[in-house]
């Protein structure tokens, strides 16, 4: 399991850098950078609104929003391997929602981390988990 989860994001970017335009020779390299600024945009204020709205129920339901963090991050990642089947006009709006699963993936999956942590904790030796 943990190659794979460093192999998918690896084997999604390949789509979606080409769907951004990258190795054709008509892209704008100036739209493309600006399109990817969105993608980051869109994904940080995803991120900041969803932890806003998440925070007060992360302690009380852990597995769920770790279970919605994977969830999540699937999502995200087959809106990266799509992107390049929509055409250029709905690839930024496909990467900034790719971003916004992504960074809600982030966002649950270490705001539960440290309730699993201690739930899995023997004798309070949260440190030695990793």
């Amino acid at each position: 399991q943990p190659a794979a989860t460093y192999l998918r994001p690896a084997v999604a970017t390949r789509p979606l850098l080409s769907a951004a335009g990258v190795g054709d020779a008509t892209a704008d390299a100036t739209s493309s950078a600006v399109a990817w600024l969105l993608r980051d945009g869109l994904g940080l204020l995803g991120g900041l609104a969803f932890g806003g709205w998440a925070a007060p129920f992360f302690d009380g339901h852990a597995k769920e929003f770790r279970l919605f963090a994977d969830a999540a991050n699937d999502l995200g990642l087959a809106i990266d391997l799509a992107a390049p089947h929509c055409g250029r006009g709905a690839w930024p709006w496909m990467a900034g929602a790719s971003a916004v699963c992504k960074a809600m993936c982030g966002v649950a999956a270490g705001a539960t981390k440290a309730s699993v942590t201690a739930h899995f904790s023997l004798r309070g030796n949260v440190a030695d988990h990793h």
